[in-house]
């Protein structure tokens, strides 16, 4: 395990390079987002461009002012000190989905992460089927992504990150480009 934790920093080192100094700029921007109240439109915009370039139907959230922050608001409320339940955390989920425009599981887990980066990491498909390698989850990334699917990545992210005690955020860039360099073995 110790020379895993070793390969996790090279990777992160790794992750810098493959995804270009914009891409990073754009999560750090992200990341400062974290403990606001609610999120303005155009900083949910940014959360939805960084986890979909080709998302075509956000755009219609700038002109929502309101609703993005009273959602957004209302969910960072239902969350506080509810970080760790799965119940509140699908709640949540769905607000996002049914409330805001171009916003689906991953996307909606991007927005968490960018409300709290201790405590959540957005699912990426190729994160799943890098954790489903190294025997963490029990199958490759679901065709019909669901909720509790996103719950069970959640869990197994949490617990592998203590685990090797490096923070969420790495393990994430570690595992995204494990799967980029390692996905024609």
């Amino acid at each position: 395990m110790k020379k895993f934790v070793e390969k996790i920093k090279y990777l992160e080192e790794k992750y810098a390079e493959k995804v270009g100094e914009n891409h990073l700029r754009e999560e750090k921007e992200i990341l400062n987002l974290k403990g606001k109240e609610y999120f303005t439109p155009s900083e949910l915009q940014k959360i939805i461009k960084w986890k979909n370039r080709r998302d075509r139907y956000s755009k219609r959230n700038l002109k929502k002012k309101v609703q993005v922050q009273e959602i957004t608001s209302k969910c960072f409320k239902k969350l506080k000190n509810k970080e760790e339940d799965p119940s509140t955390i699908k709640q949540v989920l769905d607000c996002f989905i049914k409330e805001l425009d171009g916003v689906g599981i991953p996307v909606a887990s991007a927005i968490l992460m960018a409300y709290n980066p201790e405590k959540f990491t957005p699912i990426d498909w190729r994160v799943w089927n890098a954790l489903f390698l190294l025997c963490e989850l029990d199958r490759p990334y679901p065709k019909n992504l669901k909720k509790d699917d996103y719950i069970e990545y959640l869990r197994t992210c949490r617990k592998l990150a203590r685990k090797l005690n490096v923070d969420l955020r790495t393990l994430d860039r570690a595992l995204w480009i494990a799967s980029h360099k390692y996905q024609d073995c």
